[in-house]
Parts: structure tokens; C-alpha cells; sequence
């Protein structure tokens, strides 16, 4: 019988036919609407998650369906909070933005350009881990403790 290849064969030419992540599977680059760095991150608020954009050394796009929370008017991004790779280094799309930075966000069909930054601060690492664990419901465990928080800021120019 062929019939239990239909299957297969139809989803792997709809996964390669996307150029965006497919839940947990990383996609290519995104399509969308570019649209100015927000003043406010307000827009991301209410969404459940993001897809974000990071460039590998050749320039080729690498793109994730991602969590994100907004805390002070500033968006952030948490690596491995459940599952995947639970070494944040191991992580492809922090591999891309510790060596490069530039990433694009898509919110809806907005694609906003920015600069990931690794933070350092402790003070705003904990603020920002209380609030994936508030937004996403998600206690505290030893994956969230060791996860890297990045932050997407405006381009410098």
C-alpha cells in the first residue's frame, strides 16, 4: 500500500515550501511587513510567542518560534526555559546572536529590525525571568535559573 507515504511525502514538501519555523522545527527567513523599531514594546504584550530572526556567519537567515516577555517597555527573549537544548550555548540562534547581533522579530505580519544583546545585569535577569515565569505559568526550575536572557534593542547606527 502507498497510502502511508501520502502522508510523509506531503509534509516534508510543506516544510520545505516554508521559509518560517514550523513549531519546534527552525525555518529560514521570515516574510512580513518591515516596520520601525516600536517606541514601546506593547504590541508583543498579549502574544503567546514571536518568531525571531538571527543570521548565521554566511548571512543565512535562521529562524525560531520563541517566548517572549515585555518588561519596562523592553522586549526580551529566554533561552531553553523547557525544552530543546537546555545548554543555552548549544543553542543555534544564540550562537547567531553572540556573533553577530542582528535579528528581525515577527509580531503578527511586522517584522521590526533590532540588535540582540546578551544581559548581564542581574537585577533586570531576574525581573525578566519572574515575568516568563508569570506570563507563561511555568515554575521556576533548574533550566530557568541556568537560562540566558537577550534582550532585542534598537539598531545602533
Amino acid at each position: 500500500m502507498r497510502y502511508p507515504l501520502i502522508f510523509p511525502a506531503f509534509l516534508l514538501m510543506t516544510l520545505i515550501g516554508c521559509s518560517g519555523p514550523i513549531g519546534p522545527f527552525a525555518g529560514g527567513q521570515l516574510s512580513g511587513t518591515v516596520t520601525p523599531y516600536p517606541a514601546d514594546w506593547q504590541v508583543a504584550d498579549g502574544v503567546e510567542h514571536v518568531q525571531l530572526e538571527t543570521y548565521t556567519a554566511t548571512a543565512d537567515a535562521h529562524s525560531v518560534n520563541i517566548w517572549c516577555v515585555v518588561v519596562d517597555d523592553r522586549l526580551f527573549f529566554a533561552t531553553s526555559l523547557v525544552r530543546g537544548e537546555a545548554d543555552p550555548a548549544k543553542r543555534a540562534w544564540v550562537q547567531n546572536a553572540l556573533a553577530d547581533g542582528q535579528a528581525r522579530v515577527k509580531i503578527g505580519e511586522a517584522l521590526f529590525p533590532g540588535e540582540l544583546m546578551k544581559v548581564e545585569d542581574t537585577a533586570t535577569i531576574s525581573s525578566v525571568k519572574n515575568a516568563f515565569v508569570v506570563k507563561y505559568k511555568h515554575e521556576r526550575d533548574e533550566r530557568t535559573d541556568n537560562a540566558w536572557v537577550f534582550e532585542l534593542a534598537k539598531k545602533s547606527t
